[in-house]
């Protein structure tokens, strides 16, 4: 018998065993680039044989390690602990069967990203919400009105997210190998690396810039092989994202965070994780809301067809010929002037010489109503609300295309990958503005008037 530093394997025909000594993990991400947030998802390989790992981290300069609590999987998350702007290194160790831990990895270097976008709880976690959906007095696709319970705790974005914020995040993308930027728009590479299973396997449209299939993108540019913010538009909320860009930027963001929650293709949350009791606990991460979440957190408990709970104005709500002072209708936009308005913008407070009034919904989101239509992970079903679940309705798998209004019916019919948007955005015209209001748009499809907000589960 044979013994030497490593895992144990056996050679030959009960002869020989060998441990071997290669058991030392390899940095995946983050490596040499900066991260996203001030919390830090570490990402490494996993040699045969391993059972667990122990990552440590430290910020350069500095003797003494931090140590993270030893894990099971390939990946663990520093939280909002770090510094912005501060470079930091860390390493990964592995432990095989026996309990003998191994030699520390080489040590990889990462600076801390300032992307500081603000969530609010919607539902906390161990509580739940019912809440009044639909409207009886709406179009067919917005009937029956019903009462809807939510169980299932999360956070929302206080704001869509912006330009600056969307090309932090594809550079970072590209850093990773994710994806490609060309003149015409942001693809998932081929193959798609480490996040592969998440998206499509064909080469699939995420962001487009120049000509969108309706409209121009007007707040970002493709300068040199990356893409830029168009001058003016850096608070803006991002526009010409598909679907699949939503869920991509959603399971990036989990990615570098080190959450586990990626979402598949489907839009839906992979299935919760088997702990070795039995039991199981839920994903963690971000993801699109479903529509009963998204009206849920514009609505509240009330029946107010706007998240203010008041009339709509032009100083709490950006649509057609609102007059705001960044409107302007004649395309191509310029610098000057816009479709959309800065994120927040109607706050109460008097903004570049305009006096607003307070959008905030009950639970303080903001441009739920206006600026830019937002995806969520539903299928759109025009018939839905009649056969939906009434606790936590998660869309239709598929499209039932006999129900609701005739016109629609026959635009799902012929286009079955669609997916509701809701919100109203920049070009949406009084009387059809409410927050009840149900859109749709082919998921594949990059448009100027939709955008993207986020929901996250809530970490303990």
């Amino acid at each position: 018998m044979i013994t030497r530093d490593g895992f144990l394997t056996r050679s030959g025909p009960w002869v020989e065993i060998e441990i071997l000594a290669d058991a030392t993990p390899e940095s995946i991400a983050p490596r040499a680039l900066s991260t996203l947030s001030a919390r830090v998802g570490l990402h490494w390989s996993v040699p045969a044989g391993a059972t667990r790992f122990e990552a440590r981290y430290r910020a350069v300069g500095d003797t003494a390690w931090q140590a993270l609590d030893p894990v099971s999987g390939s990946s663990a998350s520093i939280p909002d602990l770090l510094e912005v702007g501060r470079t930091y290194e860390w390493q990964v160790r592995a432990a095989n069967r026996a309990g003998t831990w191994f030699s520390w990895s080489t040590t990889s270097r990462f600076e801390v990203g300032s992307l500081t976008t603000r969530y609010a709880t919607v539902i906390a976690r161990g509580a739940s919400a019912t809440f009044t959906r639909g409207h009886a007095e709406g179009g067919r696709d917005e009937r029956p009105v019903r009462t809807i319970t939510l169980t299932r705790p999360f956070e929302m974005a206080v704001t869509p997210v912006t330009n600056s914020e969307l090309v932090r995040i594809i550079a970072v993308a590209q850093e990773l190998g994710l994806v490609t930027v060309e003149p015409d728009g942001v693809w998932s590479a081929t193959p798609p690396g480490v996040l592969g299973t998440l998206v499509p396997d064909e080469r699939t449209a995420l962001v487009g810039i120049g000509a969108l299939d309706y409209g121009e993108q007007f707040g970002l540019r493709y300068q040199a092989g990356a893409i830029v913010v168009a001058e003016g538009y850096a608070n803006h909320p991002a526009v010409g994202i598909s679907w699949f860009g939503g869920v991509f930027v959603a399971n990036l963001l989990s990615f570098t965070e080190g959450f586990d929650g990626f979402v598949d293709a489907s839009g839906r949350h992979l299935p919760e994780i088997s702990r070795a009791d039995g039991t199981f606990r839920a994903r963690s991460g971000y993801r699109l809301p479903t529509e009963a979440e998204w009206e849920f957190a514009a609505r509240g408990t009330g029946t107010a067809l706007f998240p203010w709970r008041g009339a709509l104005s032009g100083r709490v709500a950006n649509y057609f010929r609102s007059f705001d002072p960044f409107e302007d209708v004649n395309e191509p936009f310029t610098a000057a002037g816009g479709p959309t308005t800065p994120v927040g913008f109607f706050n109460g407070t008097v903004r570049a010489g305009f006096r607003t009034e307070d959008d905030a919904s009950p639970f303080g989101m903001r441009d739920m109503v206006g600026n830019v239509w937002e995806w969520t992970q539903d299928r759109y079903d025009p018939g839905y609300y009649e056969v939906s679940p009434e606790v936590d309705p998660l869309g239709p798998d598929r499209s039932n295309f006999p129900q609701g209004d005739p016109a629609i019916v026959l635009a799902v019919a012929l286009d079955p990958n669609q997916r509701s948007v809701r919100g109203h955005a920049w070009n949406s015209r009084v009387p059809d503005i409410r927050l009840t209001k149900r859109g749709r748009y082919s998921e594949s499809g990059r448009s100027y008037s939709i955008g993207l907000r986020l929901v996250r589960t809530p970490t303990p």
